[in-house]
């Protein structure tokens, strides 16, 4: 009897398990790791500067302000007795301080007593070989009748007439220097009530010049003069 021998089947052995494809996950990462980095932030834009033009013109436009502003003129010792309180139609405002160069040196229309000494000076000038003074007083008669005394008043643009007459007769001779003022209120017979001046390089010059600024002032510059006469009559009469 023959015998088979039969063999056990023999044990497959199990297939080993597939390696994960490392290889595809590696380069998938990988890619998308490079594909996806962030992209890099955008610089915020700098704010613009402010226009230093504008911030020139605005200073320009200060300082502009700031000279337009009115100037405030220091009055001079002359300016300020000459200022006139005024008892009649109105009051003399003193005209602004002389220009340096100007001949026109003192102008004043006033209620306080004149000075001789003042207006000489005034006109004083090393160029001058001849200066005239006028001095004009209240006398005690006018028109044949005895006057006990006389009041001046003046209209409010007296001061302005005043120079105007100053400047035409600096214009029409040749001055050096020129000088005027004249009183207001009550004066008593014998007080000064104009004195006028001018200095020029010869005396000819400076005679018709003086001349010629008083009579423009008797004339031209409103001041009119109250008289009062012994017998109690009254007149109101040009200056001078």
């Amino acid at each position: 009897m023959n015998r088979t021998e039969t063999q056990p089947p023999s044990r497959s052995q199990p297939e080993p398990e597939p390696e994960p494809e490392t290889e595809n996950v590696t380069e998938t990462e990988t890619e998308n790791v490079t594909e996806t980095e962030p992209e890099p932030e955008t610089e915020p834009e700098p704010e613009p500067e402010p226009e230093t033009e504008n911030v020139t013109r605005t200073e320009t436009e200060t300082a502009n302000v700031t000279r337009t502003e009115p100037e405030t003129v220091p009055e001079t010792d002359t300016e300020t007795r000459g200022r006139s309180s005024v008892r009649g139609p109105g009051r003399a405002a003193v005209p602004a301080p002389t220009p340096p160069g100007d001949p026109i040196r003192l102008l004043a229309v006033r209620d306080t007593p004149l000075s001789l000494d003042e207006v000489y000076a005034a006109v004083g000038d090393d160029a001058a070989g001849g200066t005239a003074l006028f001095v004009g007083t209240v006398r005690d008669h006018d028109g044949g009748r005895p006057v006990a005394s006389l009041e001046y008043s003046c209209h409010p643009d007296a001061a302005a007439e005043l120079r105007r007459v100053a400047e035409k007769t600096a214009a029409d001779f040749p001055v050096r220097a020129l000088a005027a003022v004249h009183r207001t209120g009550r004066l008593a017979v014998g007080e000064v009530a104009v004195v006028a001046a001018v200095s020029c390089a010869h005396r000819a010059e400076a005679f018709a010049a003086c001349e010629r600024l008083v009579e423009d002032l008797k004339h031209e510059v409103p001041i009119w003069k109250h008289q009062v006469f012994a017998d109690g009559s009254e007149e109101w009469v040009g200056a001078c």
